[in-house]
């Protein structure tokens, strides 16, 4: 009997220790989700920004650069870079 109550009671630790590790995983998952969809929201942001730049033309001139002749590779390069955040 007292076999059995030490095997239980080593069964109950590993148990437990197996648990506390799976808790410590899901939280540290938990909270690189949340990190990832932050910067998901910003980068959504910082998107929605620049195509509304370029709607009203604000955005064609940079720094005294004309960047009209580039806009296509701009929405490429901003709609990766929101489709690579948005599918982590």
């Amino acid at each position: 009997l007292q076999a059995k109550v030490k095997t239980y009671k080593r069964q109950c630790e590993e148990t437990e220790e197996q648990a506390n590790l799976n808790l410590a995983k899901y939280r540290k998952l938990q909270h690189e989700l949340d990190d990832a969809e932050e910067r998901a929201e910003i980068a959504e942001s910082s998107l929605n920004k620049l195509r509304a730049k370029a709607r009203d033309g604000t955005f064609l001139n940079y720094k005294g650069v004309d960047v009209q002749p580039h806009l296509p590779v701009i929405f490429v390069l901003c709609t990766i870079l929101y489709n690579t955040l948005h599918t982590k």
